[in-house]
C-alpha cells in the first residue's frame, strides 16, 4: 500500500493557467502491449449469464441525517453546508477551511470541492432508483440528493473521482485488495510534505482511492506534480464517522469496470471488492453487460459475477417496453439504455471509454 501523498498548499494553489495536458487515453491493446491504439475488445457470443441463486431484496435505505428534507439538498449551499456538517469537516481554528480526506489536512475553500459519487443526470433517473430495487416511476432524487451520496475532497483529486479515474472503496485491514501489480505504477519519491497535522481517524468503514484506469498511472494530476500512481492506494481519513454510502461507490467502481477495462485490464481487478451484501439489481447489470452492449460479458462473468447483486426474480426485466423512438424492448434493456447513456453523456467523461462504440 502506498504511504499518503502529501503536498504544499502553495503547489495546490499554483496558477490555474498553467498549462497541463488533459489525460487522454493511452490503453493497452488486447495482448496487453501499450503501443497508444485503443483495446481491442472481443464480445463473443455466450450463453446467458446465470443470475445468482439466492434472492435478496435490497437493503433499506439510511435513514436521513438529522430529518433533512431532500428537496432542500436540491440547494447546493444547503447540500454542501449539510454535507460539511456530516463529515465534520470544518476547520477548529478558523471555521471556514475544509477537511480533505486524501491529502489529510484543512484546506481553503476555493480548493475543496463537495461533490455527489452518482452524479444527478435526467437520462438515467428512473434507471437509478430501478437499479436500487425501487420502481422506474420512483424519484431518483433520494439516491441523487442523499447526503450519503456526498463526498468533500480536495478539488484536483474530487475531479478524478468523478470522473471515474479512481474509485472509492473500502480498506481491506488483511490487504487483499492493495492491487499492488506493477501496471498501477510505482510511487515516485521527494513529494513535498506539509506540516503534520492531526488524523486520527474517527471510527467508520476505512475507505481508499484506487485507480480503474491502469493505463494512465504515469498521467499527472492538474496543476500538481502527482502522478496518478501515488494517488492510487492512498487510504482516506475522516474527521467523523459518516461515511458514503457504499452502495453508490460500488456502483461506479463496476460500472467503470464494465465499461471502461477489457478482460486483461480487468483482471487486476479481481476479488478487489466483494461484497457480501445484496445492493443492485442483477437483471440490470446483466443486460448491461451483455455483447451488444457496451460491455465484454467476459469482464463480468470473471470479475462481477453476483458480487453484490440481488436477484429480482427475473419478472419484471422480462416485461416488453415500447422505447421513445417506437422500438420494443424489455423492461432491462430499457433500464440498461438509460444506464449506458446517462454514465456516457455526463459532463464528468473527458472521452469515450476506449475499444468501445455507443450502441444503446
Amino acid at each position: 500500500m502506498s504511504s499518503t501523498p502529501r503536498i504544499v498548499i502553495s503547489r495546490l494553489t499554483s496558477d490555474a493557467s498553467t498549462t497541463t495536458d488533459t489525460p487522454t487515453n493511452s490503453p493497452s491493446t488486447g495482448n496487453g502491449d501499450s503501443d497508444g491504439q485503443a483495446s481491442t475488445i472481443s464480445s463473443p457470443t455466450l450463453a446467458p449469464l446465470p443470475l445468482s441463486p439466492s434472492k435478496v431484496p435490497p437493503l433499506s435505505l439510511s435513514p436521513p441525517l438529522n430529518d433533512i428534507n431532500l428537496e432542500d439538498l436540491n440547494d447546493i449551499d444547503t447540500f454542501k453546508s449539510s454535507l460539511t456538517k456530516a463529515y465534520s469537516a470544518a476547520s477548529p481554528t478558523n471555521n471556514t477551511d475544509l477537511w480533505c480526506p486524501f491529502f489529510k489536512q484543512y484546506l481553503p475553500p476555493t480548493l475543496i470541492s463537495h461533490f455527489r459519487i452518482i452524479t444527478p443526470n435526467k437520462y438515467y433517473s428512473g434507471a437509478i432508483s430501478y437499479l436500487f430495487g425501487g420502481s422506474v416511476t420512483d424519484d431518483a432524487d433520494i439516491h441523487f440528493n442523499s447526503l450519503q451520496n456526498g463526498m468533500i475532497m480536495a478539488k484536483s483529486i474530487a475531479d478524478l473521482v468523478v470522473s471515474g479515474d479512481f474509485a472509492i472503496i473500502p480498506n481491506q485491514p488483511d490487504g487483499e485488495n492493495t492491487l499492488t501489480h506493477p501496471i498501477f505504477g510505482s510511487k515516485p519519491e521527494n513529494i513535498p510534505s506539509p506540516t503534520p497535522q492531526n488524523t486520527e481517524e474517527a471510527t467508520g468503514t476505512p475507505l481508499k482511492l484506487v485507480l480503474m484506469k491502469p493505463h494512465h498511472s504515469t498521467q499527472k494530476v492538474p496543476h500538481l506534480n502527482l502522478p496518478y500512481s501515488s494517488v492510487h492506494n492512498t487510504p482516506l481519513v475522516f474527521k467523523s464517522s459518516f461515511r458514503p454510502d457504499l452502495r453508490y461507490c460500488y456502483f461506479r467502481y463496476i460500472t467503470t469496470i464494465l465499461i471502461w477495462l477489457n478482460l486483461k485490464e480487468a483482471m487486476y481487478f479481481k476479488n478487489a471488492w466483494r461484497p457480501a451484501q445484496k445492493w443492485l439489481r442483477e437483471s440490470l447489470i446483466v443486460e448491461m453487460a451483455g455483447p451488444e452492449r457496451l460491455s465484454n460479458p467476459e469482464v463480468y462473468a470473471e470479475i462481477i459475477s453476483g458480487d453484490g447483486l440481488f436477484d429480482d426474480g427475473g419478472e419484471d426485466a422480462n416485461v416488453v417496453v415500447k422505447m421513445d423512438n417506437g422500438w420494443e424492448t424489455t423492461r432491462a434493456g430499457q433500464m440498461a439504455a438509460q444506464l449506458e447513456w446517462g454514465l456516457l453523456t455526463a459532463p464528468d467523461y473527458k472521452s469515450s471509454p476506449h475499444g468501445h462504440e455507443l450502441r444503446v
